[in-house]
């Protein structure tokens, strides 16, 4: 997890879904985001699944502040 004042990066559980289905059902957000609202089940699907696979791999380099 990369902690800061204004900032707060960690790995997306479960326990983020329905924060971000709310977020991808919204037309004002998924217009800059994913397109088109998403439902529930394509939120969980397209955005916290592949979330989850990637942060392993790309995640949060605190040493060089890459992500």
């Amino acid at each position: 997890m990369l902690d800061t004042a204004r900032l707060r990066l960690m790995p997306v559980g479960a326990e983020h879904f329905d924060a971000l289905a709310a977020m991808y059902g919204d037309p004002e957000v998924s217009r800059f985001l994913a397109g088109e609202p998403l439902d529930r089940a394509e939120s969980w699907w397209r955005r916290t699944m592949c979330a989850r696979s990637a942060w392993p791999n790309a995640g949060v380099r605190g040493s060089s502040g890459s992500w």
